[in-house]
């Protein structure tokens, strides 16, 4: 947005994001690209949360003017929700916020302390994993077939390479050299077989 640098932005793994031009624009313009996970909407809990909010004024839009197409109410829902208070920034709206920091960008944005700390409580507890370690990764599936439940329910083994968001998401190394991205849910943790099996 002009005149509103965007620090970092967080988005998911389509092909919009992951393109060269995208990335370049996003570089030009000082902006740091993030990539969630794919399948996996735990990795964008509060965006997951803010989607929860707009889907549920939207239901109450549709109920309050009778049954039209839901996609009529999406723009009086963001407006509702953009003009609404949120305790996380003071009680202001995100229009107000909006506003006073578009006018005046040397002032950081106030966080209510409770409220991130509730967040930081909220997290889910899991796993163990860093880099070094190796990993089997959850196949997602799409199929409902019978064939489709007798195929392998993990791959790998993989080496984890990285780490990010917390411990929570990881950089995984296949033994052909290939990497991948992968979030904490969809791993468990990968034992040899001891050489007397061999």
């Amino acid at each position: 947005m002009p005149g509103f640098p965007i620090k970092t932005l967080r988005v998911d793994n389509g092909t919009e994001f992951t393109s060269k031009e995208f990335k370049e624009f996003c570089k030009s313009i000082g902006t740091k690209l993030t990539f969630g996970n794919s399948f996996s909407s735990k990795a964008g809990g509060l965006v997951e949360r803010l989607n929860g909010t707009i889907k549920q004024l939207i239901k109450i839009y549709m109920t309050k003017d009778k049954p039209n197409k839901w996609t009529d109410h999406v723009d009086k829902a963001i407006f509702t929700y953009n003009c609404s208070p949120h305790s996380a920034i003071n009680n202001n709206s995100p229009h107000e916020m909006f506003i006073k920091l578009s006018s005046n960008l040397s002032n950081p944005l106030p966080l209510n302390n409770k409220d991130r700390e509730d967040l930081l409580k909220s997290q889910p507890n899991f796993p163990y994993f860093k880099v070094g370690d190796s990993v089997l990764r959850k196949i997602d599936r799409i199929g409902r077939q019978v064939q489709d439940s007798m195929k392998p329910y993990f791959d790998g083994p993989y080496t984890i390479i990285e780490e990010a968001e917390h411990r929570k998401s990881f950089t995984l190394m296949a033994n052909d050299g290939s990497t991948r991205r992968s979030h904490y849910d969809k791993l468990k943790k990968f034992k040899f077989p001891p050489d007397w099996l061999y």
